[in-house]
């Protein structure tokens, strides 16, 4: 299964995959055709991608996949860097995340150096200053992804962690502390959530929550200043019940009201979650990516 996609923002056509046990794909002609970019690194369970916005060859793939249920279903060896569009890797930080798995990568929207980047996985939040070379934990706990804008003179980042998000700003390099986000928008209880952000607005969030065991939907919420008040949508009619499996959320990067639910399924919404339609145009069940 594919657990990780990255488009590349200069070229729509080239697409970089990642797969549960099938390392980093690619393609340059719309995903007509695919190569392997990385099969003999150490790990080729893939859970995240990112691409450098200052330089569309410089590629990062976080090993291990994260789990909607809170179990690791393959484990990594830390974050492959390519400096040339995948055709060769370098390990980073193997020792920090040996046997874990990385969830979400992200760049500092102010930084345009692309040195100062987070990254979400099994063993919290962690933050490079040196482009991925070396990683510092800044909150622990499982965290199954992250956000990050432009906010007050430096940076807010919305992290998920055991179905709680999670909120801090970073001012003159200094990380506030985190703090839980409280909304009536939100269920009474969530066994884990995912994040997704409008790329054109990212101020615009929206959150999934799973209830117990990561069974059913608990609910959808959206903000639009940052995650510090949120509405609730509403769910799909039919939703499913194995959110442990399959449970995914995106923004379209330049229209936050166009959302797309992944479970069995695909929902989209064109009206911020007032109503969804399930995308049957032939989509294989189970949405991992």
């Amino acid at each position: 299964k594919i657990r990780a996609l990255a488009i590349d923002p200069n070229d729509g056509n080239t697409v970089y995959a990642g797969g549960a046990v099938g390392g980093v794909w690619k393609t340059t002609d719309g995903g007509n055709s695919w190569l392997p970019m990385s099969d003999y690194q150490s790990s080729l369970a893939i859970g995240a991608l990112a691409i450098d916005p200052q330089d569309s060859n410089h590629i990062y793939a976080g090993t291990g996949v994260y789990p909607e249920d809170g179990y690791l279903d393959y484990f990594g060896n830390g974050i492959l860097e390519s400096t040339d569009g995948g055709a060769t890797w370098t390990e980073r930080a193997t020792g920090t995340f040996q046997r874990q798995a990385i969830s979400s990568i992200r760049f500092d929207p102010t930084d345009a150096t692309s040195k100062h980047m987070l990254l979400s996985s099994s063993l919290g939040v962690h933050e490079s200053t040196d482009g991925g070379v070396n990683w510092t934990q800044i909150s622990a706990g499982d965290s199954s992804g992250i956000v990050l804008f432009a906010a007050g003179g430096g940076i807010t980042a919305v992290a998920e962690s055991l179905g709680i998000l999670y909120t801090s700003t970073r001012i003159g390099g200094a990380w506030g502390t985190w703090s839980p986000v409280a909304s009536a928008a939100f269920p009474s209880y969530a066994w884990t959530a995912v994040i997704g952000q409008c790329q054109g607005s990212p101020t615009t969030l929206y959150a999934a929550f799973a209830g117990y065991g990561a069974d059913d939907l608990a609910g959808i919420a959206k903000s639009t200043d940052g995650g510090v008040t949120w509405t609730a949508g509403n769910n799909p009619p039919s939703p499913s019940n194995q959110l442990w499996h399959a449970f995914q959320l995106a923004v379209h990067p330049t229209d936050p009201a166009t959302v797309y639910y992944g479970e069995v399924n695909v929902w989209k919404t064109t009206n911020s979650g007032a109503s969804r339609a399930a995308v049957t145009n032939g989509i294989h069940a189970d949405q991992n990516a």
